[in-house]
């Protein structure tokens, strides 16, 4: 028993090495190989332009159709309030996931595939406002931090590595209160509610499709916990480390509160009309 471990433990690190040497030399052809990209630049100012620049270079960004058009439409009524050096941009990339984010800079980026399943006008107005509103917040890193990591990837990597750092930005209280200024944000352009949480369901789809049942309903072990008759405490705690681990609540209750909060509001609204 004792050969068949060592035998293990040493397949193990051979693996390990095999592993390593494949890296870095993937790494090391991406580097000589990749496309071009701008030098880092010196201004701290100039980083987000860099940024921006690296990101196009790594997906292709859509120049024209139907597409552009339709974000074009949800920027400039999103915004129709703001100064136009206040306003942001939105840029649609090529890229396989059903994705939106945001980076230090004026741009938000959303993906073909996403602006495609959209059934409407008002849950893309909904997910581009989600972006502005994490903008509007104060919820983005420091610019030139992101830049330096990047800078340290070869640039067909550091596309990729993109998305890892903009989810520094989130977090369960930073995504539900992006979600509360996103909607007001609509509310205010004349958007409605029920058609822009519809972005949700969409959302909820592209997490089935690849099996993440727990990112549209929550932990199991919440769940499990509820359905076992466990304290409230238990399962809420349950529920708060899940999502911790994890960036964001569920979308399930991401909607549910979303909704329950503008009902409220609406509620409350009317009721001091008809008081009035």
């Amino acid at each position: 028993m004792p050969r068949v471990i060592l035998l293990f433990f040493i397949l193990g690190l051979i693996g390990v090495a095999i592993h390593r040497v494949a890296t870095a030399m993937m790494d090391q052809h991406l580097r000589e190989y990749g496309p071009p990209r701008p030098d880092f630049p010196e201004n701290v100012a100039d980083v987000p332009a860099w940024l921006h620049a690296v990101i196009t270079g790594a997906y292709a960004a859509e120049g024209e159709g139907w597409a552009l058009d339709m974000v074009r439409r949800m920027d400039a009524r999103l915004q129709a309030n703001r100064l136009p050096e206040e306003r942001f941009e939105s840029v649609i990339l090529w890229i396989p996931e059903l994705n939106a984010f945001t980076m230090p800079g004026r741009y938000l980026y959303l993906s073909r595939r996403l602006v495609e399943r959209v059934r409407d006008d008002d849950a893309l107005a909904f997910i581009v406002a989600h972006e502005i509103a994490h903008h509007d917040l104060g919820h983005l890193p420091d610019a030139e931090e992101w830049g330096r990591e990047l800078d340290s990837l070869g640039s067909a990597l550091a596309g990729p590595f993109t998305f890892l750092l903009q989810r520094r930005l989130a977090g369960p209280e930073r995504e539900s209160d992006a979600d509360a200024h996103g909607l007001n944000l609509c509310l205010a352009a004349g958007y409605d509610p029920y058609r822009c949480l519809r972005a949700f369901d969409l959302l909820e789809m592209a997490l089935l499709d690849r099996g993440n049942v727990e990112g549209v309903f929550g932990p199991d072990s919440a769940i499990d916990a509820e359905l076992a008759g466990d304290p409230k405490w238990v399962v809420e705690l349950k529920e708060w480390m899940w999502e911790r681990r994890r960036g964001y609540p569920s979308l399930r209750d991401r909607k549910e509160r979303l909704l329950a909060a503008y009902e409220a509001a609406d509620r409350a609204r009317r009721d001091a009309e008809e008081a009035a």
